[in-house]
Formats: structure tokens, C-alpha cells, sequence
């Protein structure tokens, strides 16, 4: 059985495709918590722990937005 086209798939499938913040409510306290806290900052502090040339590739610290 072949895959299905874009124009075929069923609704079930996206399910895996939504965000996460889909599921969530917006006034739970970690949420809230989570609008509060500046990611970039984090970023900044740990920027000098990765090296271009060793390991995998960087991700976001925050990797949803």
C-alpha cells in the first residue's frame, strides 16, 4: 500500500502535527510562567558551551514558541 497524497490524508494524522501549545490551556501557571522567562538569556549563557565543529548542531533552548 502506498503512501497517501496531501490531498488524501485523513484527519486522524494530524493530530501528530499540532503544536503543543494546541493541547494546553493558556492560563495554566507554567504556561504563564513560560511567557515570563527570557529564553534569549539562556541562550546567551550557554552559547559559549557549543563549538561549530564538535558534536551535533545547537537547538534552541525554548524550542517551542
Amino acid at each position: 500500500m502506498r503512501p497517501l497524497s496531501g490531498s488524501q490524508k485523513s484527519g486522524q494524522a494530524d493530530m501528530f502535527n499540532r503544536r503543543l501549545d494546541d493541547f494546553l490551556y493558556e492560563t495554566h501557571e507554567l504556561i504563564k510562567l513560560a511567557h515570563h522567562v527570557d529564553w534569549n538569556m539562556f541562550d546567551r549563557q550557554y552559547d559559549s558551551q557549543y563549538h561549530p565543529d564538535h558534536g551535533a548542531p545547537a537547538l534552541p533552548t525554548r524550542l517551542f514558541q
